[in-house]
């Protein structure tokens, strides 16, 4: 019985130590996935703001090139 007892000590305290790595790996996918929400709001954001730029630029050229076809 002392044998089995001490088998199931051993057991036991691996399972521990397995149970410790899994949480801890757990808490750090926890927390990568909050970065990457956060690095997704940063990128839609500065999309955006590039989809503006792009626009605005765009529309430029296309002024600047009715006034050159009108002016020639």
């Amino acid at each position: 019985i002392s044998a089995l007892q001490t088998q199931l000590a051993n057991e036991l305290n691996a399972q521990m130590q397995q149970t410790e790595i899994l949480y801890n790996e757990a808490v750090g996918a926890v927390d990568a996935v909050e970065q990457g929400n956060v690095h997704l709001a940063s990128a839609h954001k500065n999309q955006a703001s590039t989809r503006k730029w792009v626009l605005f630029i765009f529309i430029m050229l296309s002024v600047v090139l009715l006034f050159l076809d009108w002016f020639d």
